[in-house]
């Protein structure tokens, strides 16, 4: 913009210079003309009185005729000049007009200068409208988005919050009943290691000894041929008949006695298999495991001392697994917290 403006000051001042020559040239010109239109009459004037005298002297004297041919000769040195400076008036006119074509020109270019100029000025105006409206709508997005983004902080503050509270009722929740776990197996455990006042079985003998009392007990189904009714009855077999599962130690009160079979078969390269046996003919599953005592194993047919004292002892050996497991998750949530 700037130098379309410079530009266009540049063509006002040679166009207002040319002007100025121009009327210098043409004020030269009319003076010239006036001087020669006064030359030429003094030279009619000068002429026809010479004449006048030329003709008088050449009647009196031949002289004046030689004085008269001077006289001409002179008159026609004069006319050359006259013409000699018809022909620079002439040039000088032609420069005139070649000077107003000129001017005509640059006013031209500085009307079509003048006119981009303004229109670039419009554009310019637009632009910056077209600016400050883009401004202003920025403004205004960074004012919503920060609004938004305060919004946003705030409703996860509180969903934070919210779920923090949540997460602790939780935890309490799970504390009490670990702690309830924990509890009731200390309890277990201390109940076993305590000496029993008598010898009445107790836990999962009691168990598959009511289970026997109440099938004795139960009426026999009508026999619908002799040859079946006189058949002795079929024995629960030695071992399981499904294959065997992945076993977690922590999780042993899910076992069945499936489970409890392979997981005493396996013990000690399978030199406990046939004890595994009796506790699957008795139906000994693994939340009956923390019931058992000695008595009990005698009981279920497992007499050697060595071999009840050494059961006895894999099955706290899962307890005390399971308490670690307890105290590791306890530690774990505390150190959260």
């Amino acid at each position: 913009m700037c130098l379309l403006a410079k530009g266009a000051l540049e063509t006002n001042n040679s166009s207002q210079d040319i002007r100025d020559q121009y009327n210098q040239v043409l004020q030269q010109i009319v003076n010239l003309q006036n001087r020669m239109a006064e030359l030429e009459q003094e030279i009619n004037s000068q002429l026809g009185d010479v004449k006048k005298e030329i003709i008088q002297r050449c009647d009196h004297n031949s002289e004046h005729l030689r004085t008269f041919i001077e006289k001409e000769h002179e008159l026609f040195l004069a006319r050359l000049q006259q013409n000699s400076a018809r022909e620079e008036l002439s040039v000088m006119s032609k420069q005139q007009e070649d000077q107003i074509q000129r001017i005509a020109a640059l006013e031209q270019t500085n009307q079509q200068q003048m006119a981009l100029l303004s229109t670039q000025q419009r554009e310019f105006e637009q632009m910056k409208q077209q600016y400050t409206l883009l401004n202003e709508q920025r403004a205004n997005d960074r004012r919503q988005s920060h609004l938004n983004t305060e919004l946003l902080q705030h409703q996860l503050e509180e969903a934070k919050a919210e779920n923090q509270k949540q997460i602790e009722q939780q935890q309490t929740i799970i504390e009490e009943q670990l702690e309830k776990e924990k509890t009731s197996l200390w309890n277990r455990f201390f109940s076993k290691n305590t000496p029993s006042a008598n010898n009445k079985p107790t836990g999962a003998v009691e168990q598959a000894n009511s289970q026997t009392n109440l099938e004795s007990q139960q009426p026999l189904p009508p026999a619908e041929d002799k040859k079946q009714s006189n058949e002795p009855p079929r024995e629960r077999p030695s071992r399981p008949t499904r294959e065997k599962r992945p076993l977690d130690p922590h999780q042993y009160r899910t076992w069945d006695s499936d489970d409890v079979y392979y997981w005493l078969s396996e013990a000690e390269n399978g030199k406990w298999q046939d004890w595994a046996s009796v506790l699957y003919r008795n139906q000994i599953s693994g939340d009956m495991l923390d019931d058992l005592n000695g008595q009990d194993l005698v009981q279920l047919g497992i007499e050697t001392l060595g071999a009840r004292k050494k059961l006895l002892q894999m099955i706290k050996s899962l307890q005390v697994s399971l308490l670690f497991a307890i105290f590791f998750f306890l530690s774990t949530i505390k150190k959260k917290k």
